[in-house]
């Protein structure tokens, strides 16, 4: 088992459909999505401005094509899974 140190705090995290890629909501707004590497570990692959306030939860929905993320400024966005992996 390994561990990762952020530089933020994270809410909430979810693995990609395909497993290969971990996604976190953050205290930012922001959703980070990092790819699993060798040896565990996690390599960084992109950071989108999802909310102008802290990002609490994230889902996936059963088919894998979309992700919903719920923040602090009450709203909640709707994301195609492809464009973020």
């Amino acid at each position: 088992i390994k561990k990762h140190k952020f530089p933020f705090e994270v809410n909430e995290f979810s693995f990609s459909p395909n497993s290969r890629h971990m996604i976190l909501t953050t205290e930012l707004g922001t959703v980070e999505v990092y790819k699993f590497i060798v040896g565990g570990n996690l390599k960084h692959v992109r950071s989108i401005q999802a909310h102008t306030d802290n990002c609490y939860t994230l889902d996936i929905d059963p088919t894998g094509q979309f992700m919903a993320v719920g923040s602090k400024d009450s709203l909640v966005s709707l994301w195609e899974t492809d464009d973020l992996i």
